[in-house]
């Protein structure tokens, strides 16, 4: 092509992918309605069967392969950038990505960027039913990808 690819690696809690991903990708319509509807709170929360978790649970982690071979070692051609730096500072993380992808970063851009990005991080986790058993083994896998060190279940972000 003869341009430079740059690759962008958006990281986000695991705990609340994988529970975003049971509730949406893997329910039945039922339980989107019920989230929507607002009928799913942190006190009624979502009870699944092993199964749809072991399930998620694997894809997910081959999501988080695909980003540890594509954004590691490839210094100056990826980045990873934490889903809660880009919520709690929008600006500086932006600024952050227009320089790595070498193009002017303009105020009136950092503003309009400010203001479409949620003030608060969306904590799936808090939706579904963990057993200790589920969040250990999450745990350990993540322990395999660097770009996981600073989350855990009971993390704020």
């Amino acid at each position: 092509v003869g341009i430079p690819i740059r690759i962008i690696c958006v990281v986000r809690n695991p705990f609340d992918v994988i529970s975003t991903m049971l509730l949406y990708a893997e329910m039945e319509k039922k339980w989107k309605e019920k989230l929507v509807a607002g009928e799913i709170s942190e006190t009624n929360k979502a009870s699944f069967k092993s199964q749809p978790f072991d399930k998620v649970t694997q894809q997910f982690f081959r999501f988080a392969k695909g980003v540890k071979e594509h954004c590691t070692g490839n210094e100056g051609r990826a980045i990873i950038v934490h889903n809660v730096d880009f919520v709690h500072d929008t600006r500086d993380t932006m600024k952050q990505l227009c320089t790595f992808l070498e193009v002017e970063c303009y105020e009136f851009y950092l503003q309009q960027c400010q203001e479409k990005v949620f003030s608060e991080l969306s904590k799936s986790r808090k939706l579904v039913n963990w057993s200790q058993e589920l969040i250990n083994e999450v745990e350990r896998k993540m322990k395999d990808y660097h770009f996981f060190d600073r989350y855990s279940f009971h993390g704020d972000d």
